[in-house]
């Protein structure tokens, strides 16, 4: 992880309820793009093996925005878990 980022990380363990959550950034100087990563499966317990290597699918990173008050909202799908990508403002 390079200085000036933070990586949190969302788990929704449920398998059939999507979770709604708020996200709000203070204080620390950013930039307003969040990269999100997010892993899906059936269960949260999933794996790849060599006989079911497509188990866990790695979603394509998508870029969202954060509002002008450091407030996002996203939606966790059943059993994902997520990993957002916020970069400090100006190097911080």
């Amino acid at each position: 992880m390079r200085f000036g980022e933070r990586r949190p990380a969302l788990l929704n363990k449920d398998a059939n309820q999507a979770v709604e959550t708020r996200i709000e950034i203070r204080d620390w100087p950013r930039k307003a793009a969040v990269e999100v990563h997010e892993v899906r499966a059936d269960s949260y317990l999933a794996e790849n093996t060599i006989e079911r290597p497509d188990t866990v699918k790695l979603a394509d990173p998508q870029t969202l925005q954060l509002a002008l008050t450091g407030t996002m909202t996203y939606r966790l799908k059943p059993n994902s878990l997520v990993v957002l990508r916020f970069e400090g403002a100006s190097g911080e």
